[in-house]
């Protein structure tokens, strides 16, 4: 586990390394280095879309199931986690917006959720519907924060157009880490 201290820091192959002698422009300039390649290895290689990772807090009302759907209340949109549906969840290309607490449920379930604004063209549109599989759900959304948004438990990639190697390394490393269903 990496400690962060005020001067120590774990650096390459685990080793603790004491950043309190480091001058501060050599300090500066690392956390500049660091800051553009998280910026960068978020989008797709040649792509001129910007895509946002982001890791949200687990929704405290995560343990809930809800009857009524359209009655649970989300501390995010589109959630990461929070209250859900319980029964057979969807699967595969949809053609309809999901709700929120059956978006949670097939989070939960270990899946991930690929969204998309349906403004966008035909062509763009069938590129995310290609990465719909067992394991990831893709269906059309009004409303969200960016043209395409992927979520799996507590992650969330926001996407100014479809960025599909961005998107496919996003549901590869994210989709598996949820608490499973219940």
């Amino acid at each position: 586990p990496a400690s962060f201290g005020h001067s120590r820091t774990i650096g390459p192959k685990g080793r603790e390394i004491d950043i309190s002698r480091q001058s501060e422009p050599m300090i500066k300039s690392v956390a500049s280095a660091v800051i553009a390649a998280i910026a960068v290895s978020s989008c797709g290689a040649g792509s001129s879309s910007a895509c946002t990772e982001l890791r949200e807090p687990a929704d405290p009302a995560s343990f809930l199931h809800v009857l009524d759907p359209g009655a649970a209340v989300f501390l995010t949109d589109p959630p990461t986690s929070g209250p859900h549906v319980s029964g057979a969840l969807p699967t595969g290309v949809l053609d309809n917006a999901i709700d929120p607490a059956i978006q949670v449920s097939i989070l939960e379930s270990g899946s991930a959720l690929v969204q998309y604004d349906p403004a966008l063209p035909d062509d763009q549109i069938s590129l995310v519907i290609s990465l719909a599989g067992p394991d990831v759900v893709v269906a059309p959304a009004a409303n969200l924060p960016a043209a395409v948004v992927a979520t799996a438990w507590t992650w969330k990639l926001s996407c100014s157009s479809p960025d599909l190697p961005a998107l496919a390394r996003f549901v590869d490393e994210r989709r598996s880490a949820a608490p499973g269903s219940d």
